[in-house]
């Protein structure tokens, strides 16, 4: 999921009354993706492909740049992580140079009972 963004406005009043959100995360929030899970809704099969790539990705997960390289948009992720059968953890990652942020996806054990049942 995309990080939320501080105005500048915000940042200049010493303020941070509402972060400013990208529209992917927007988007997902909102509820207008076609692709939003629902309460005893079945899966679709693209969400089931993806629960299916984190479950055989073991107890690290999976990078979000990896699972968009996997053709999984942005708004689908943020429906599993929504619906409870996948969590994002934020890592600390230094490779040689300046420190980065990396969001890993993992599934929770409701994602792993979904693709059982």
């Amino acid at each position: 999921m995309a990080p939320h963004r501080v105005s500048r406005a915000a940042l200049r009043a010493g303020g941070l009354d509402e972060p400013m959100m990208s529209r992917s995360a927007a988007q997902a929030c909102s509820g207008t993706p076609r692709t939003r899970i629902r309460c005893g809704m079945a899966l679709s099969w693209t969400h089931r492909r993806a629960l299916e790539v984190l479950a055989k990705a073991g107890p690290r997960g999976v990078t979000e740049a990896l699972m968009l390289a996997h053709g999984f948009a942005a708004d689908l992720l943020a429906d599993l992580e929504i619906a409870g059968f996948a969590v994002v953890v934020t890592e600390t990652v230094r490779t040689g140079g300046p420190t980065t942020k990396v969001e890993r996806f993992r599934i929770t054990d409701a994602g792993r009972g979904t693709l059982e049942g």
